[in-house]
């Protein structure tokens, strides 16, 4: 049953983060459209982001790093990516204060490259992406 999501990928993260449709949605495209075996709504949300890795935001722990990093970069405009698609610094601010990033410890940022969340600052050129 994996594999039909996995060779589904591409649609389904076209359908969920470019396209922002609801997950309910994206599982009625892909039963009635793509003969997707009719599963419950938590099985979708499992293979999502189990599987696939696929999600529309960030982890309330990834904050505290992409802060440390904006810190770090002496608060130089950085671009902000979740799976290739930039994240705007509008909602970013929102959920920095939000989660409380902003009192934590500022300690050097865990840095790992990989795909999914990335920090990337426009000096340095470097993509820094953040933990899974």
């Amino acid at each position: 049953m994996d594999d039909i999501f996995i060779q589904h990928r591409p649609l389904i993260q076209r359908l969920y983060q470019e396209e922002r449709k609801t997950l309910k949605e994206v599982k009625i495209i892909l039963e009635r459209d793509h003969q997707f075996p009719s599963l419950p709504i938590s099985i979708y949300e499992t293979r999502l982001r189990n599987h696939l890795a696929v999600r529309k935001k960030f982890k309330k722990s990834d904050w505290s790093i992409i802060y440390q990093h904006h810190l770090k970069t002496k608060r130089e405009t950085s671009s902000l990516y979740l799976n290739g698609v930039k994240y705007p610094w509008v909602k970013a601010w929102k959920e920095i204060r939000r989660s409380g990033a902003r009192q934590t410890r500022i300690g050097r940022p865990k840095e790992c490259l990989g795909s999914g969340p990335a920090v990337n600052t426009k000096q340095t050129k470097m993509r820094h992406s953040l933990p899974e």
